[in-house]
């Protein structure tokens, strides 16, 4: 099966250290579980969707990419061919079914234009205004969305996004 990471699940450093800080794996353990989807992760396309900042994430204090249906909108990611071991880590991760749900969508593989379905995650119920990220979370997000080389107006959009101001 494959999901599709949009946000803070591009970045694999940030996989890793919420593996080792919530104790699910030791260090050694992280870095193969991060190390077995990476190199099978493919850069990826999710069509008439937009990223939007709508989702107060506690555990980030502040706001967290979130997805909604928009015609002619692309969000752009990273496609992971995960096992039952890795699906169960993502539900944790996004605390499914509670914070964010997911459903299954077609995704396109953007090297070889392959289509296939893939778990998308998504806050349901989410705040109708903008709730923007910290400065540290955009950081991990446009981090990731470099080091997988997404297309760069798109890196720009990432980059443009304003943060919320410190308390």
């Amino acid at each position: 099966m494959w999901t599709f990471a949009y946000g803070s699940n591009m970045n694999l450093c940030d996989l890793r250290d919420w593996l080792i800080r919530c104790k699910h794996k030791s260090q050694a353990e992280a870095e193969s579980l991060i190390e077995r989807i990476r190199t099978k992760a493919k850069v990826a396309l999710l069509e008439n969707h937009r990223l939007v900042w709508n989702f107060y994430s506690g555990s980030r204090s502040g706001g967290a990419a979130n997805i909604e249906k928009q015609a002619g909108g692309d969000v752009y990611g990273v496609a992971f061919q995960i096992d039952q071991e890795w699906r169960d880590l993502f539900d944790c991760k996004e605390g499914h079914p509670n914070c964010y749900s997911h459903k299954e969508r077609k995704i396109r593989l953007i090297r070889g234009q392959k289509t296939v379905s893939a778990w998308v995650y998504y806050a349901e119920g989410s705040e109708t205004c903008d709730v923007w990220p910290t400065a540290d979370y955009k950081a991990v997000v446009v981090a990731a969305a470099r080091y997988w080389k997404l297309p760069k107006e798109y890196v720009r959009q990432l980059e443009n996004v304003p943060t919320k101001q410190p308390e």
